[in-house]
């Protein structure tokens, strides 16, 4: 594959919902095995759903333990406050995108609009 991704939260919801696009899924699924790459936003959204009920839960725990976890440093930290004060954006995209330059890493997601004002910011999206 060569190039590195990270999956944002609604990409994972889509994928174990069986949403995702039929034309799309082999790629994605290739970037599950080979490039697996989160935000610990994206681990904190997913688990942190006031009405996640157990079951859900321990999918979800269970296919993102093979996920690399970003945590925040202060790296990244200063980079999404650039991104606050240049950009309308919400804290949690701030942080995925702000780890994804930080990595180069493509921002896999469905919610383009998101993310599609940072320059230098590569995105894909299954659902296009």
């Amino acid at each position: 594959m060569g190039k590195k991704y990270i999956v944002d939260t609604n990409i994972i919801i889509y994928y174990l919902d069986n949403q995702i696009p039929l034309s799309q899924l082999h790629k994605i699924e290739n970037i599950f095995i080979e490039s697996f790459n989160i935000s610990t936003i994206t681990k904190i959204e997913l688990l942190g759903w006031h009405k996640i009920n157990n079951t859900v839960k321990k999918k979800i725990e269970e296919f993102i333990s093979n996920s690399q976890v970003f945590y925040f440093d202060s790296i990244i930290e200063k980079k999404v406050i650039e991104i606050k004060q240049e950009f309308k954006i919400a804290i949690p995209d701030a942080i995925i995108a702000a780890t994804a330059l930080i990595n180069n890493f493509i921002v896999v997601t469905r919610n383009e609009k998101d993310f599609i004002n940072i320059p230098q910011l590569n995105i894909y999206n299954p659902f296009c």
